[in-house]
């Protein structure tokens, strides 16, 4: 559902009676509501399989699972899904009890400060952390009144308290948002300034490529673990060994693949790194989100742009940064990709 204007003066209004306006209720209930639906269809599926398993379990152990390895084996494949039933459980819980506070509609009012914590902002108040229902929006760090759905954590409206602010101190916030989005510190940004990627920032990224390139081959690897382990639950071992030395070719070919493709794919990044030069741009930022389908996936890709030109960024910077304002970015010449960013005031 599309979003709304958090400080528009019409809701705004609404919510200083202790009420939510129609269109603010609805942007609630769907976005309970619509995971709420997928949740429960999931978790139906699941209890069918937690109620099956141990059935099935209880009548094949004899014949296939009769060995102490197997019964392990059993074991998890029991207790696994009833641990997602429980955890699908507590999630279904937590959007039955929005979905309630979104029907009841009553709003109460709380003064605190928009700041940058984990990956968005999020609103802090003596009374505790909030969360803004629309992640998306284009709000300036600073001084609020918020607008809050009664008994939850989420934001439906705020009030810009100008007075609260010191000089430059919401773009002192914008600057360590911008350092968490990137990753990036003070001594970093000196280096950027030169031009130069620094040890530090290098050292990171370069551990980020190599934990990401351990997962990919971890993921497509487990088939070469799993198989002849399921062999040895279910037969004996020589077969387990023939059927093993028979699936290497297969099994091998699929991860081997992926990290030739992985590894052509991120050269360009991999060369940046190895250079540790970087070029900078100044000018008014606009920031863009990508969606591209294939194979029943969705991947959504980041970016900034200044002056026609794109720029790969990340989900957090996109959050971090204020569109139309006028930033400096710092970026890899190759892959394009930014390393950090300040604003310009």
């Amino acid at each position: 559902m599309a979003a709304y204007d958090f400080a528009d003066p019409h809701f705004i209004s609404i919510n200083r009676t202790g009420r939510l306006a129609d269109r603010q209720r609805r942007v609630l209930v769907w976005s309970a509501g619509f995971p709420l639906a997928v949740v429960s269809f999931v978790g139906l599926i699941a209890g069918c399989g937690v109620i099956a398993a141990p059935l099935f379990l209880a009548a094949s152990a004899i014949e296939n699972l009769g060995s102490p390895f197997g019964l392990l084996v059993a074991a998890a494949l029991v207790v696994m899904p009833c641990l997602g039933s429980i955890a699908q459980a507590v999630y279904i819980g937590s959007l039955l009890l929005k979905l309630f506070h979104a029907v009841m509609g009553e709003v109460t009012q709380v003064e605190g400060r928009l700041v940058w914590r984990g990956n968005r902002y999020r609103g802090v108040t003596d009374a505790g952390v909030f969360d803004l229902v629309e992640r998306r929006l284009e709000l300036p760090p600073g001084s609020y009144r918020f607008y809050v759905v009664k008994g939850s954590r989420a934001i439906v409206g705020a009030e810009r308290l100008v007075l609260g602010d010191l000089a430059g101190e919401p773009s002192a916030e914008v600057r360590r948002a911008l350092q968490g989005a990137f990753d990036f510190d003070d001594q970093d940004l000196i280096a950027n300034r030169n031009l130069m990627l620094s040890d530090g920032q290098k050292r990171r990224r370069m551990t980020a490529g190599l934990l990401n390139s351990a997962l990919v081959f971890g993921l497509l690897g487990a088939p070469i673990v799993l198989t002849p382990l399921a062999f040895l639950v279910l037969g004996s071992p020589w077969e387990a060994l023939g059927g093993f030395l028979g699936f290497i070719p297969c099994l091998c070919a699929l991860p081997v693949f992926a990290l030739g493709v992985l590894f052509l794919t991120q050269w360009p990044y991999v060369s940046d790194l190895n250079a540790g030069r970087l070029e900078t741009i100044e000018g008014k930022l606009t920031e863009r989100e990508v969606v591209s389908h294939s194979n029943r996936t969705t991947t959504r890709h980041f970016y900034y742009v200044i002056d026609g030109q794109r720029f790969v960024t990340n989900y957090a910077a996109n959050q971090a940064s204020l569109q139309g304002e006028v930033y400096r970015l710092y970026y890899l010449p190759r892959s394009r990709r930014v390393v950090s960013a300040e604003p310009v005031t």
